[in-house]
């Protein structure tokens, strides 16, 4: 290590010119970091941070300051590692070790260039952290000028999958990770063994026109990109995959599960789902100012719509009932109002029920992901939103009891929920959410 000079001073100074310019070289995917269950014997200062701020003296005695829109400058950390990264070009990954038992806690850092020695303090979502090269000495506190590097960070929202039994017992967290960060539309394989998935990088700055599809084994384990898209789901023997796509093409498109040979079958349509017994792929699509449901029949290529009554929009992840004789939707009716219902395959004159009634959905503020069906085969999950919150919950109904919703049990009231989907055997369900935080 350098004498006299802050060995993370010398590459941040090297790369403020790419923060600046935003010219980062892309590089390969970042690990992904286990995280905590809020709770859990570990530093609270666990997870994924963005800097607000960072600034540092240089050798000749400068201070220089980047503000976070001059870089996306990012720190993960885990239960032992820090990592600083801006975007996803790799800047440093330390060890650390943080003693909770002093005010401010104290952290010493080290890497393969060398130790720094620091304090920090977090209070809810911000995290203050500063930093000095092991020759000057532990910070006494958070004054720029007078430290090597100081840093001001806020929590960055990151949506993980998690999986949870029926009766919800035994939570957790499969996957989390450091660069797509948000999750969502998960779909289980028939064999039990993968989830597919759709995700994006929000802590790049991305947005949901620039998700791409992930698979992963059900530990979490053997992480996969399959390109871009949305909502991929499985074929009957688990060797193709349907999803919606807006890049190159638009519409309903299958591919092989390792991601090769894409190829769009509709380009009308919105929100595949493959059925889990024929080789049918059930859609939505608009026509004449109006949303309506259709099957796509992959061996007469051909499509058939299912509704006669008018929806103004129906959600894009529906689901198909175990049996696969049903499909159940969330839509929205001309008048405004929110329904979930159900729509026999053979068309609305066959079958048609109202599973949740607009007189029901009324006391949410929105009613989002799901539906899922799955469970004993007549149980529907689904998430809303409370009026005057924030947060969607999951709620459970039974497709014949007539009975109103009820909140799905195990999950904190304080946790975002997103999407879901049933196990293949309706044991278990993977889910994706904001999980609360432990102050």
């Amino acid at each position: 290590m350098k004498a006299g000079k802050c060995w993370v001073v010398g590459w941040l100074l090297a790369v403020v010119p790419l923060m600046a310019n935003h010219q980062i070289v892309r590089c390969a995917p970042l690990s992904d970091v286990p995280a905590a269950e809020p709770g859990a014997a570990v530093p609270n200062i666990v997870g994924l941070w963005q800097a607000t701020t960072v600034s540092m003296t240089t050798p000749d005695g400068s201070r220089k300051t980047l503000a976070e829109a001059d870089s996306r400058f990012n720190v993960a950390i885990s239960a032992t590692r820090l990592t600083m990264r801006v975007r996803d070009k790799l800047l440093s990954d330390m060890s650390y070790v943080l003693n909770a038992k002093q005010t401010p806690w104290a952290i010493d850092l080290k890497s393969a260039d060398g130790a720094m020695l620091g304090i920090c303090q977090r209070k809810a979502d911000r995290l203050r952290i500063s930093l000095n090269d092991q020759a000057k000495g532990r910070p006494h506190n958070f004054r720029p000028k007078e430290n090597g590097m100081v840093l001001e960070l806020t929590r960055f929202p990151v949506r993980s999958l998690f999986m949870i039994n029926a009766n919800g017992s035994g939570r957790r967290r499969i996957l989390t990770m450091w660069d797509n960060t948000i999750t969502g539309s998960p779909d289980w394989s028939h064999d039990g063994k993968r989830i597919a998935l759709d995700a994006w990088k929000s802590i790049y700055g991305e947005g949901a026109g620039d998700a791409c599809m992930l698979v992963v084994n059900v530990d979490g384990t053997g992480r996969k990109d399959l390109g871009p898209g949305y909502m991929p789901c499985w074929s009957l023997d688990d060797k193709q995959l349907a999803f919606s796509s807006n890049q190159p093409e638009r519409g309903i498109c299958i591919m092989k599960a390792d991601g090769s040979d894409r190829h769009c079958i509709d380009p009308e349509g919105w929100g595949a789902q493959w059925s889990p017994k024929r080789n049918e792929i059930a859609y939505t699509h608009y026509r004449d100012g109006r949303a309506d449901l259709c099957i796509y029949d992959l061996g007469k290529r051909q499509r058939r719509d299912l509704l006669d009554r008018d929806y103004r929009q129906i959600y894009h992840q529906l689901t198909w009932s175990p049996d696969g004789n049903w499909l159940c939707f969330n839509g929205t009716r001309p008048d405004g109002s929110v329904e979930i219902a159900a729509v026999s395959r053979a068309g609305e004159k066959q079958g048609f029920t109202i599973v949740v009634p607009a007189s029901w959905t009324a006391a949410f503020e929105s009613v989002g992901g799901g539906p899922a069906w799955g469970g004993d085969g007549e149980q529907i999950i689904f998430t809303g939103q409370s009026k005057g919150s924030r947060l969607s919950r999951m709620y459970l109904v039974d497709f014949k009891d007539g009975k109103p919703p009820r909140l799905f049990p195990g999950l904190p009231d304080d946790w975002n929920i997103g999407t879901m989907v049933w196990s293949p055997d309706g044991k278990k369900l993977a889910f994706c959410a904001f999980p609360g935080e432990k102050r």
